[in-house]
């Protein structure tokens, strides 16, 4: 009886015991999630209302990882922020409805590198100098991580070192997975910050310093602040988006106007309709020199459809239509209102162009780039944009390829400075030749570095013929007279000389030094190889602030800097760096849409999740192999560059991106996980990993000046620095 007696209470004490594990478990895995999952809402909802922020969201996401960071370091802190979370998110919410931030920035930002649709002042309740956006922007969302990282902080002392980092990852996969079902099913931000909400207030649920019903009514204003400032929008993966029905009067058309992230960006416009006719004017130049229509059409950028519209208006008989937006594609099937998408000639392709031209074999008579701006980055984690690789030597030498003998490449679109117009021109004659035709409307006679422009069409391939019709007798469209308009559209016979418009190509292209973006140095809208003065104000306000946050929340005084970890640090700031080359390295050989980056993401962290896996199973105690193994790694990734394989099959793709692409990252996170099992302060160690993180990401800028490939030898010497620090700890490594 005592020794049953003695065996049902040790029973009933296991039985506890693994509860509360699995609860402290759950916990961390919970934590995790969230941290991961707000970071991405936050990083895709407030640069939707902030109009700037969309080309700088990487500056929200190194808000996150301060955030994060802090918490971390200061979890044995009496203060905990974590109670405060909802009242800080509110916060936020009710400034972005409040003002609804349209913020204007002055023109001083645009004049080495182009923002489009975010230039010049526009109507505002709220204007504010570009730094103290940044600002204000940067230390309410490293304040709303905070309590977050505290309790992530917290939970990693309830667990080995390894055991905990691995929940972590594990939590941070499921993150993403959510946010990609969340952007493949175009859920709105309601769902995706009341998710995060509920999760909040579970963690919350031990909390005395508020009731629970506070803390309730708190999310909840928010979560209907939220709803309120997205009623009426739609959200693809990439934007926040509207859209508006508009009725001309004078030609008794409709058609479709749609903004993204504030800005105004697409027009569904009828080829009846006389503002449409500059997506003719490439169909008309060669209807009239060469007697001929194109019949095979390849449009990158399709949009809602405008150019497969006047392509099929134009007599083409095979149309491929490739648009990186799903959502948009879904708006051009519906409200355009030719309806060029329910055209049986045309094929559509959800992808983005540069994706689709490595994997296709297809000739065309006419490529065109349509009006090709995506207002957005390619990932949070770097400074390219979402269409970067499309306007690079090797791009343009791919579109070459894919044109019939005869065939003709057009870029056109609202380029706004006059050295942006000279890049392009530069490009197209260095892989097309000398004959370039290149046209402005309205007409001017030269296009200068220094002077803004408009719209311009850049003709090149077959259009010698087109060029010595130019230098015989200018070309006339005949554009505003209604006359002329015929139920089909234009067609060459509007080329006439008793016209009210010129269209006639430039007579002087005023040139300076122009740089070619390249596949490693894909830069198109900066003008020159060097860190703008606005962004280098932008990373000193991120360093100065992230230095201040860590004095207050982490110790007293200048002290807090002790409580930095130089290994850890060293580490995170190179697997910064490492991450962000390697993304962009993959997007190049895969494509950039958000599907591909996602799982890009998701392969970083199941690499970390492995080595994770073998340092818990194996214990290795020596870091030397691991660290020759990645110095080696990086080595060959230097020699062997990534654009050698861009021609390859997809399976050599994978076998390139396994090899080269991932073995660095997994030999990373091999030294990692051996250095963090043997913490033994695992909050700070992780926090100092993730303050590096952040340096990491300012140091990524150099990609500016030095490209991204030479971002590696970068990597391999943060990596030195944390190998040298443990020698200064005169740690072994055998």
């Amino acid at each position: 009886m005592c020794k049953n007696g003695y065996d049902s209470q040790n029973t009933q004490n296991t039985i506890s015991y693994q509860s509360r594990l699995f609860f402290k478990s759950f916990d961390l895995f919970i934590v995790s999630f969230v941290i991961l999952n707000l970071e991405l809402a936050l990083i895709r909802w407030l640069p939707a209302y902030v109009r700037l922020l969309s080309f700088f969201n990487n500056f929200v996401l190194l808000a996150c990882f301060l955030g994060m960071s802090i918490g971390c370091i200061a979890s044995k802190r009496k203060l905990n922020l974590l109670p405060y979370t909802p009242s800080i998110f509110l916060i936020i919410i009710l400034l972005v409805y409040l003002f609804n931030l349209n913020i204007s920035f002055g023109e001083q930002l645009f004049k080495s590198e182009v923002y489009f649709g975010a230039e010049g002042k526009l109507p505002s309740l709220v204007n504010m100098p570009f730094e103290f956006l940044i600002i204000l922007s940067f230390s309410i969302v490293v304040l709303s991580f905070i309590g977050l990282g505290q309790f992530l902080g917290n939970s990693f002392n309830n667990f080995t070192p390894i055991k905990a980092y691995t929940i972590n990852i594990l939590g941070s996969i499921f993150g993403i997975l959510f946010f990609s079902i969340f952007s493949y099913l175009s859920l709105s931000p309601t769902y995706w910050f009341s998710i995060n909400f509920i999760l909040i207030l579970y963690l919350l649920r031990k909390e005395l310093f508020f009731s629970k019903f506070n803390l309730g009514v708190i999310f909840l204003t928010s979560i209907i602040f939220i709803f309120l400032l997205g009623k009426g929008t739609l959200w693809s993966p990439y934007y926040k988006i509207k859209k508006e029905v508009f009725f001309d009067p004078y030609l008794k058309i409709n058609g479709t106007v749609i903004s993204v992230n504030e800005i105004t960006h697409q027009m569904g416009l009828s080829n009846r309709t006389i503002g449409g006719y500059r997506y003719s004017v490439p169909h008309f130049l060669i209807k009239d020199s060469l007697k001929k229509k194109f019949e095979k059409v390849l449009i990158i950028g399709s949009g809602m459809g405008n150019d497969v519209s006047h392509a099929i208006m134009n007599g083409a008989k095979e149309i491929d239509a490739v648009e990186i937006d799903p959502l948009i594609i879904d708006i051009g099937k519906k409200d355009h209102p030719d309806k060029p998408y329910s055209d049986k000639r045309v094929k559509i392709y959800n992808d983005d162009g540069r994706s689709f031209l490595k994997k296709s074999n297809k000739k065309y008579d006419f490529i065109a780039y349509g009006l090709v701006d995506s207002l957005t980055l390619l990932s949070t984690f770097s400074t390219i944009r979402l269409e970067n690789y499309l306007f690079t030597k090797e791009a343009f030498e791919e579109v070459k390829a894919h044109l019939n003998e005869d065939g003709v490449f057009v870029i056109y679109n609202y380029f706004r400075k006059g050295w942006l117009a000279l890049k392009i021109y530069s490009l197209l004659k260095e892989v097309f030749g000398e004959n370039i035709l290149v046209i402005t409307l309205p007409s001017i006679k030269n296009i200068d570095a220094e002077n803004p422009i408009d719209f311009v069409i850049f003709m090149a391939g077959n259009v010698e013929k087109v060029i010595k019709n130019f230098e015989k007798g200018s070309f006339y469209a005949d554009i505003n007279t209604p006359k002329n308009l015929k139920k089909n559209g234009f067609n060459p016979k509007d080329f006439r000389k008793d016209s009210t418009i010129e269209i006639f190509p430039v007579e002087n292209l005023k040139s300076s030094k122009t740089l070619l973006p390249l596949d490693d140095w894909p830069f198109l809208y900066l003008r020159e190889k060097k860190i703008p003065p606005h962004n280098f104000k932008g990373l000193a306000i991120i360093f100065l602030l992230s230095t201040l946050f860590l004095i207050i929340f982490t110790s007293n005084g200048s002290k807090s800097f002790y409580r930095i970890s130089p290994h850890f640090f060293f580490l995170g700031t190179a697997f910064m760096i490492l991450e962000t080359e390697s993304i962009t390295k993959f997007a190049l050989l895969f494509g950039s849409t958000w599907v591909n980056n996602s799982i890009v993401f998701l392969s970083i962290l199941t690499m970390i999740l492995f080595a994770n896996l073998y340092v818990s199973k194996f214990s290795p105690d020596s870091l030397k192999l691991p660290y020759i193994a990645l110095f080696i790694s990086l080595l060959i990734g230097y020699l062997v560059p990534f654009q050698n394989f861009l021609g390859e099959s997809y399976t050599m793709k994978i076998i390139y991106s396994g090899v080269i692409g991932f073995l660095p990252i997994l030999f990373a996170g091999i030294i990692f996980a051996t250095s963090f099992k043997k913490s033994r302060e695992p909050q700070r160690d992780f926090g100092s990993n993730i303050f590096g993180a952040i340096i990491g990401g300012i140091v990524e800028y150099l990609s500016l000046i030095i490209g991204y490939h030479n971002l590696l030898i970068i990597v391999a010497l943060f990596y030195l620095l944390s190998l040298i620090s443990i020698f200064k700890k005169q740690e072994n490594i055998r």
